[in-house]
């Protein structure tokens, strides 16, 4: 088993805001199509806000798996090696995902769940308070707890499913570069 210790926050956000670019824009377009039917112009502005939003909620992700993965442990999963290679000067090689420990998923995302749950908690406790709502001051303390139960759950299972699938199909295969450690890949 490898374990992930640390993620690199910006090209983690600039990876994940590229990937759902292509859903981001189609949005852009359906929000373009309502305006141009006589809809209000700020509907142009939310494809951007959503854009913004994902970039920097990755990337705030990130730097909360990197605090929390030096404290409780990161993902374990286990890589095999598929090939080495010379490319430019470079010595790369091809590993295969081939399983993730469940019991680190579910560690390290209940950890996470439990650090965004206590932002937004802290700030639906404020807000309803000053606004004398008591049903914000409900949802501060009823939806962390149903947010970290059903989100670690739902790792978990998609924990299983990813093995499950991989052992029929295979794993993900990823290139790396840079220093390597040997014993650290099967």
């Amino acid at each position: 088993m490898v374990e992930l210790k640390k993620v690199d926050a910006l090209s983690a956000a600039k990876v994940y805001v590229l990937t759902i670019m292509p859903f981001l824009l189609l949005g852009f377009l359906l929000n373009l199509t309502v305006v141009l039917a006589g809809g209000d112009v700020t509907e142009l502005f939310l494809g951007l806000v959503q854009i913004v939003f994902a970039f920097i909620g990755t990337f705030i992700g990130a730097k909360i798996y990197n605090f929390l993965a030096a404290r409780v442990g990161g993902l374990k999963a286990e890589v095999v090696s598929l090939e080495s290679k010379l490319s430019e000067g470079r010595k790369e090689r091809m590993i295969e995902v081939k399983s993730f420990d469940i019991k680190s998923i579910v560690k390290i995302y209940g950890a996470i769940a439990a650090a965004i749950s206590l932002i937004f908690a802290i700030f639906a406790l404020i807000f309803g308070i000053l606004a004398g709502e008591m049903s914000l001051v409900s949802l501060a303390i009823v939806s962390p707890i149903i947010y970290i139960v059903l989100g670690i759950i739902f790792s978990a299972l998609m924990g299983w499913i990813y093995n499950f699938v991989a052992a029929k199909l295979g794993g993900v295969k990823v290139e790396l570069e840079g220093k390597i450690e040997e014993d650290s890949i099967v």
